[in-house]
């Protein structure tokens, strides 16, 4: 009787949710990310989550589940829009080159830019992405072997098997371990851009130089994979 009482009033909440008009499953994540990126997971309570949100913890509830649930949502909302741009622009450049090899810094190109790009039209969220993944990482020790499963495998084949096709003098470990570095390498300059400006002074402007930032990153990846 008491869950059924329970299921009735999530579920009218919903439909005031859906007859509102307003993208509220949208606007928590919005929220409990920008608390994450200032504040970090552990530090942002429910109650700051559904305050700034202006919905009740019961919508919360009933879209999530828990403050877990919702973390982990927020991290495949980003993986998941990122990596259908990838698949995408995959899908096209084999068919464009038929079967022949792709060059190199096309390759290249369609597996850094979209990570780059969304990261650059939202600076903060990418804080927030660093926050959130060394939360798990450090709490679950299986989190990033899960969604790398479920989000990265193909991407990891078809980068592997083209940069294969491009570069046929270089082994297939040599290709794990340089696509290694190469993550490594794309991760840590875009969650941290402030720091090219801390070691040079200030002589480069992150605002004014982000074309150059993605294009350098590139060109660096290009080196990494023909020496």
């Amino acid at each position: 009787m008491v869950d059924k009482a329970i299921s009735n009033l999530f579920e009218h909440l919903f439909k005031m949710d859906t007859l509102s008009g307003h993208d509220t499953k949208e606007k928590i994540l919005n929220v409990a990310e920008e608390l994450f990126a200032q504040h970090g997971f552990d530090s942002t309570s429910m109650r700051e989550i559904t305050g700034k949100a202006h919905v009740s913890l019961a919508l919360v509830n009933y879209h999530f589940g828990s403050k877990e649930k919702l973390l982990i949502a927020l991290v495949e909302k980003h993986f998941s829009a990122i990596n259908e741009e990838r698949r995408r622009i995959y899908e096209a450049l084999r068919r464009d080159f038929e079967d022949k090899p792709i060059p190199l810094e096309t390759i290249l190109r369609a597996t850094i830019k979209p990570f780059s790009e969304k990261m650059h039209q939202t600076p903060q969220k990418i804080m927030g992405l660093v926050q959130i993944n060394s939360h798990q990482i450090k709490n679950n020790p299986s989190f990033w072997a899960d969604m790398w499963r479920k989000h990265f495998s193909d991407i990891t084949e078809w980068f592997v098997r083209e940069i294969h096709l491009t570069l046929p003098n270089l082994s297939e470990d040599d290709i794990y371990f340089r696509f290694h570095f190469m993550i490594g390498c794309m991760l840590s300059s875009i969650a941290n851009p402030d720091r090219l400006e801390l070691i040079s002074k200030d002589k480069i402007r992150i605002a004014e130089s982000e074309d150059r930032y993605q294009e350098e990153l590139i060109r660096f990846c290009i080196n990494a994979f023909t020496d």
